[in-house]
């Protein structure tokens, strides 16, 4: 039942991301604050209590990175990114994106129509009865220079 609560706190972030978005602000900004004052109180000085701060506390942007990554569904977010920017990069060129989108059709419509053939000739059962004793009789008349195939069943 653990994965339900992962899935209602993933959708929850969905919905509302930007208020996880300040909040983690506030906290980051908070723990900040807090090893800023405890070097204050060791009697730094304002300017080094906040770099000291800051440094022992680390990069900001990898942690809310760490966080985001943690909260959603990071790998449907990156793919809607990519999207997106396919889409743009798709309307910046539109002679491209027609030759590609063709290309892919007609890759696509030959691998189907190629498959199709060899479904049907060789993957599937023949619709005879013991399809594997069909032999097939070769007539070859050189007089008149015809090969006529019989197929029949023995």
């Amino acid at each position: 039942m653990d994965w339900i609560g992962e899935l209602w706190r993933s959708l929850r972030f969905i919905v509302s991301r930007q208020q996880f978005e300040r909040d983690l602000d506030e906290e980051m900004r908070l723990h900040t604050e807090l090893r800023q004052q405890e070097h204050r109180n060791m009697g730094i000085d304002q300017d080094s209590a906040q770099y000291k701060a800051q440094r022992r506390f680390g990069n900001d942007t990898l942690l809310k990175e760490v966080s985001r990554e943690m909260w959603g569904w990071i790998l449907f977010e990156r793919v809607a990114l990519d999207l997106r920017y396919a889409l743009r990069t798709m309307r910046k060129s539109p002679g491209f994106t027609a030759i590609a989108v063709l290309s892919l059709a007609l890759g696509i419509g030959a691998n189907t129509a190629i498959f199709t053939f060899v479904n049907a000739a060789l993957l599937k059962p023949q619709p005879y009865p013991h399809p594997d004793r069909i032999i097939a009789l070769v007539e070859h008349h050189p007089k008149y220079g015809i090969t006529l195939v019989h197929p029949r069943s023995s």
